[in-house]
């Protein structure tokens, strides 16, 4: 049996090849990769099964890094903005990664050992250490390569010590999140970034709301739209949003993603400047679907 010794180097090469490119080359690289996995004698990570790909985000290949590549591009314009480079110290967390859709895009720029995933979903965790990883036509040997993934619990503590990351991402995490899990994971970010961190997140707003309502009227809507106007595209629910109200629907979810932290979620700016306004100050927010599909945001630790 033929062993390859090499899966560990996929970010190093990745990370030595291009670093130095552009980000708009560095995006169409990706894009390639859907369909070429080595490029300029450089192996891609892999992506899973279009099954898996549809069923976790509704879409697959190219269509399933759109989402990924405008968060990116925000992130990198942000942290630009805040004087914060990506050095070879920068250590970067993709939170709830599932299967490192995001998580890809960062290899050019984070030094190889210095990048992070986790999710609490253990098939995620184990496709990345498959998918991120230099296979030979016989075997391969599979861990994640140079990027550092893990599974999580629903609930912190997390096993990285306090400050540890300049930067943490969480895409639609907060979309799905009930209060007490959300309140706990912001006050575990809170421990595990740095003093100069920022931290970038996406939820739903009112432009979720408004989309509801407006399939609510429409002709062809489908069964996943049907149920989420039946739970959060009511009168009662806009009511909610609009006093401020943390609005939580405990549905739960596939795998073990139970209804005790996980389901559909909305927050209201009000609920975000008392609640995360406690422990971190705003960078940037907005909910404007020409830029991003869900609410953003960046935020950073409050001054002591």
């Amino acid at each position: 049996m033929e062993i390859f010794l090499g899966g560990f180097n996929m970010h190093k090469q990745i990370y030595s090849k291009f670093h130095k490119l552009s980000d708009s080359a560095w995006i169409e690289l990706l894009y390639k990769s859907v369909n070429s996995r080595v490029i300029k004698g450089v192996s891609f990570p892999d992506f899973p099964e279009d099954n898996i790909q549809i069923s976790t985000i509704g879409n697959k290949g190219i269509n399933s890094l759109h989402e990924p590549k405008n968060m990116y591009q925000e992130i990198r314009r942000i942290t630009k903005q805040q004087n914060k480079s990506f050095n070879k110290e920068t250590k970067f967390f993709d939170f709830a990664c599932g299967y490192g859709r995001m998580t890809r895009f960062f290899m050019k720029d984070i030094f190889p050992g210095n990048l992070y995933g986790s999710d609490v979903t253990k098939e995620f965790i184990d496709l990345c250490k498959t998918t991120f990883c230099i296979k030979c036509k016989k075997i391969a040997i599979c861990g994640g390569g140079d990027v550092s993934f893990d599974i999580n619990n629903p609930f912190p503590p997390l096993k990285y010590g306090n400050e540890t990351f300049d930067v943490i991402m969480a895409y639609s995490l907060f979309s799905h999140l009930s209060e007490d899990a959300h309140l706990a994971w912001l006050k575990e970010f809170l421990r595990i970034i740095k003093p100069s961190g920022l931290i970038f997140l996406t939820f739903r707003q009112q432009s979720f709301l408004t989309d509801l309502k407006q399939k609510s009227i429409a002709d062809n809507v489908s069964d996943y739209d049907k149920i989420m106007i039946e739970r959060l595209g009511t009168t009662d629910v806009q009511d909610q949003f609009n006093m401020g109200e943390y609005i939580y629907s405990p549905n739960g979810g596939g795998y073990d993603l139970t209804n005790d932290f996980y389901g559909d979620t909305v927050i209201p700016n009000e609920y975000i400047s008392n609640e995360w306004g406690k422990w971190f100050d705003i960078v940037e927010h907005y909910d404007d679907p020409l830029k991003l599909q869900q609410a953003f945001i960046c935020i950073k630790p409050k001054k002591i």
